[in-house]
């Protein structure tokens, strides 16, 4: 039996009292910044990769990927295993000295997602099938959780766009 495919992206994430946030860019764009600047009001989730889990109900979770996340496939076991927080929202992160929040498509949201997911340089070396599961996996994620540009700053301007 082949194992499920979990898409793994590089990203951090929080725990807030509506779920999980998660903070998408390339290294240096403020992923663990951003969860310090959280961290008296959201616990970490994760600090640079996140695995994406499909829940029953057709929404999707986060779960910390750990060092395990740059290993491989998660074997089946491994991915029934995991415990999934269920996913608010998505940001995509830029620093900027005013702090703002820009709603994003569905279609921008997965094109952040899937340069995140292929930071996770394994991923890359899937077959062609496996890929368009994966995309189809992050396509799913877009159509259930709201995605944001979210240009930030240290202050408490951040905070409160993120309603916390």
């Amino acid at each position: 039996m082949n194992a499920p495919l979990i898409p793994a992206v590089h990203a951090s994430a929080v725990q807030t009292d509506g779920g999980a946030l998660i903070f998408l860019g390339p290294s240096g764009a403020g992923k663990s910044t951003i969860c310090e600047l959280l961290s008296g009001y959201a616990p970490q989730i994760a600090a640079d990769v996140v695995y994406l889990v499909p829940g029953p109900d057709g929404r999707w979770g986060v779960a910390d990927g750990g060092r395990r996340a740059y290993e491989g496939p998660l074997s089946a076991e491994e991915a029934t295993a995991l415990r999934a927080i269920p996913l608010r929202a998505i940001f995509r992160l830029f620093q900027a000295p005013t702090s703002r929040l820009r709603p994003l498509g569905g279609l921008e949201t997965c094109r952040y997602l899937t340069d995140a997911l292929f930071e996770v340089a394994w991923q890359r070396d899937y077959d062609l099938a496996s890929k368009k599961g994966l995309f189809a996996h992050l396509a799913a994620v877009c159509r259930t959780a709201p995605g944001y540009e979210l240009y930030f700053n240290l202050s408490p301007a951040t905070l409160e766009l993120l309603k916390l």
